[in-house]
């Protein structure tokens, strides 16, 4: 009977052992920590200081086909690209603590080019697009070891929203833990091609798709978002005519205007100029838009003789007729309601030439200012995209028109201006000219 005891004592503590054995295993944790910095290394990150002109890591500038204007509100920049650009995406690729093990192992990483703005980290269908066509294979660059990474898309395909763009390591990418982002343990680089229409917004996000940590089975889907913003079309600008302002600007040096044919013309430096225009888009609260300043008095490179121009311009008409002379030289410019802007970078530059043709066609827009109506009477200026100073030659051609404001005082009385040539408050007198882009054959 002892005996019989004491062998059922030892069957219970068998099993409380075991019991323990299965409580201390399940207490057992572990983690699997996977990062990604998400980049776009062909996009520049200008400061504000510059007056968004400038980033320590563009040397050269803002890349073509990217746009940056100050935000006096915020004290940033703000950004956007032209539509049919293509885009460098860079994903460092890391970890952090692996408690009980010591690697994760990725398998394939995503990359959703088109999403619906993001309230979580998760890509749900957007109607409309496609708004990115995935490059090629061959755009991949890696500084990832011994390893190949694949798509299996076909070049040049646009990606329907909430398609992912899947990116396959060849072999399984071993990464070890503790590899801190930035800079990873390794980067992947591929090419994007924007087909959104302008004005539109592309929200995208990078995961790891299949990673697993060797602690037992446990996963990680890191994952960030990023947004591009394409830049809405250029135009109409409403033309404000301001109280006329002499200043002597620093010019000197050469101007181009490649549409005429005429490069290296001699600038006379310095030169005594008129302000009299300030040009802003027709958008409604549009304050940091691009902006453009007009003087007058300077002089612009003539072609001789003066060629014939063949315009088609949305909202004014098309018209076929004799370039004349000087008219106006438009120069980018920031402007507010409230306070002096900082003085700007000279970035863009027109060279402005008297084309004048009847028209009469009635036209709406809204602008800050609010909404209003008018009447074209006929054509007065065409704006050629030039190069001054080093500034590189904008992407549009203008057409400007005398415009008739069915409301004509529905503006502030001043507004302030920061530019190359002029930083002032400047007081506004009439709404003149109505400008949309153009295009023009020199014959």
């Amino acid at each position: 009977m002892r005996l019989h005891t004491e062998v059922r004592m030892s069957h219970a503590m068998v099993l409380l052992l075991l019991l323990m054995a299965g409580r201390v295993m399940a207490q057992t944790v572990g983690t699997c920590n996977g990062f990604i910095n998400l980049d776009y290394p062909s996009l520049a990150d200008p400061t504000f200081a510059s007056g968004c002109t400038m980033d320590p890591a563009f040397p050269g500038g803002i890349p073509p086909g990217q746009h940056c204007t100050p935000n006096l509100v915020t004290q940033q920049c703000d950004c956007c690209l032209d539509a049919g650009q293509t885009i460098t995406v860079s994903a460092q690729l890391g970890t952090g603590e692996i408690k009980f093990g010591d690697r994760m192992l990725l398998a394939r990483l995503a990359f959703d080019p088109d999403c619906q703005p993001f309230i979580d980290p998760i890509c749900l269908a957007r109607p409309g697009g496609p708004r990115i066509e995935w490059v090629s294979d061959a755009t991949i660059t890696t500084t990832c070891p011994a390893t190949t990474w694949a798509t299996g898309i076909a070049p040049n395909t646009p990606i329907v929203s909430p398609g992912a763009i899947p990116l396959t390591p060849t072999p399984t990418l071993i990464i070890p833990e503790n590899a801190g982002t930035p800079p990873g343990f390794c980067e992947l680089t591929f090419d994007l091609h924007i087909v959104a229409d302008p004005g539109d917004t592309i929200f995208e996000l990078v995961r790891y798709e299949v990673a697993a940590c060797n602690n037992g089975n446990l996963v990680s889907g890191g994952r960030q978002t990023a947004k591009v913003q394409v830049c809405a079309e250029q135009g109409p600008f409403i033309g404000y005519e301001i109280k006329d302002q002499g200043i002597t600007a620093v010019t000197g040096g050469s101007m181009d205007v490649p549409a005429l044919g005429i490069f290296g013309a001699a600038v006379p430096d310095p030169e005594r100029l008129t302000a009299r225009r300030v040009i802003a888009p027709a958008l409604p609260a549009d304050i940091f838009g691009p902006h453009l300043l007009g003087f007058s008095d300077f002089d612009l490179p003539l072609p001789n003789p003066k060629p014939m121009l063949q315009i088609t311009a949305p909202g004014i008409g098309s018209f076929t007729g004799q370039m004349g002379g000087r008219s106006f030289v438009l120069i980018n410019m920031v402007k507010d309601l409230v306070a002096q802007p900082p003085a700007q970078p000279l970035t863009s530059v027109w060279a402005c030439y008297n084309f004048s043709k009847g028209t009469s066609v009635a036209i709406s827009w809204t602008d800050q200012f609010g909404p209003n109506t008018g009447k074209l009477r006929g054509t007065n200026r065409v704006c050629f995209p030039a190069s001054l100073l080093g500034s590189t030659p904008p992407p549009v051609t203008y057409l400007c028109a005398r415009n008739d404001p069915a409301a004509p005082s529905l503006f502030p009385p001043f507004v302030f201006v920061g530019s190359f040539w002029l930083n002032d408050k400047e007081h506004v007198d009439s709404v003149d000219d109505y400008c949309v882009p153009a295009t023009v054959t020199v014959q």
